[in-house]
């Protein structure tokens, strides 16, 4: 079992509110969409953001992806942590490739789903994203009252594997807030 420190800002800040700290449990189950991925595409959505994934042939053919809405809050909350590891990743001698020029076509069957807590890991030149999900609804229903001493649970969502330079490239592009993406 592995244990995760996240701090949540309340939405609005009261007087009498503080930022509290929560254990999320990362739950080891098999996640329910597991990718190599060779583009991706981030869609503004007011303060959120469309986050897709694809696996793409040379002929333009899109054989796999997942589509993910990430909060603006969260994005922020997960900021700090994110920029540290792109900071310890050093910014290698990057190739130069679009990783975004392509548009997935969207079918009544495909999902998009939500996820608010992501972590990031590399082994070598192979990245990965991790996307969970936690419900907020547990930490307001024993917020100021409860007992949290276990921690929250997540739900595994995605592993996305992808080359670093795209995670790197990815990164850069959701923190470069002058890129219109």
């Amino acid at each position: 079992m592995a244990w995760m420190s996240a701090t949540r800002k309340p939405a609005t800040p009261k007087d009498n509110q503080q930022e509290k700290t929560i254990s999320l449990n990362i739950r080891h189950a098999p996640f329910r969409k597991v990718l190599f991925c060779n583009k991706f595409q981030i869609t503004k959505l007011g303060s959120h953001r469309l986050f897709s994934f694809g696996l793409q042939t040379e002929n333009g053919d899109v054989l796999n992806s997942y589509h993910v809405v990430v909060t603006g809050e969260d994005i922020e909350n997960l900021r700090s942590s994110w920029l540290d590891y792109l900071g310890k990743l050093g910014l290698p001698e990057l190739e130069i490739r679009d990783f975004t020029e392509w548009r997935q076509r969207f079918s009544d069957t495909q999902t998009v789903e939500t996820s608010n807590f992501i972590r990031l890991g590399r082994v070598g030149k192979i990245a990965e994203f991790r996307f969970f999900n936690f419900p907020v609804s547990r930490i307001l229903d024993y917020s100021g009252f409860g007992d949290l001493s276990d921690g929250v649970e997540t739900t595994p969502m995605a592993l996305i594997r992808c080359d670093l330079d795209l995670q790197i490239h990815f990164l850069m592009t959701v923190f470069d807030d002058a890129v219109e993406v």
